[in-house]
Formats: structure tokens, sequence, C-alpha cells
């Protein structure tokens, strides 16, 4: 049996959001647009992350550079 916290435990979803926010906020500096913009391929790219094998997302990234 899997001991856990249950204080650290959070949903995906809330997950999803903390990540892309952050994700968008680094991209700070590029303007409003690119935080929008980075906050939205931060969310599909989360959702790729957990939905499929964990090296798509990363593939995609570099792929879209």
């Amino acid at each position: 049996m899997i001991r856990t916290n249950r204080c650290l435990q959070v949903s995906f979803l809330s997950c999803r959001a903390i990540v892309s926010l952050i994700f968008g906020l680094i991209h700070f500096a590029q303007g409003p647009s690119c935080i929008i913009s980075s906050f939205i391929f931060g969310a599909v790219m989360t959702w790729l992350y957990f939905l499929t094998s964990r090296l798509l997302p990363i593939l995609l990234h570099i792929c879209c550079m």
C-alpha cells in the first residue's frame, strides 16, 4: 500500500493550470501576447504529457522551436 500525504495531493487540472501559468510567466519579457500563447501551449503540452508517452511533448517542443 502506498501512503500519500493528503495535504500535497493536487488534482490534475490544478497541476496543469499551475505549470501552464508558470510557463506563460517565464515568457513575460516577450510581451502579453506571448504570455497568453505560451500559457495555451503549456496547457496543451501538459495534457499531452499526461495522456501520451512522456517523450511526445518534448519532441513537439523541439520541433516547434
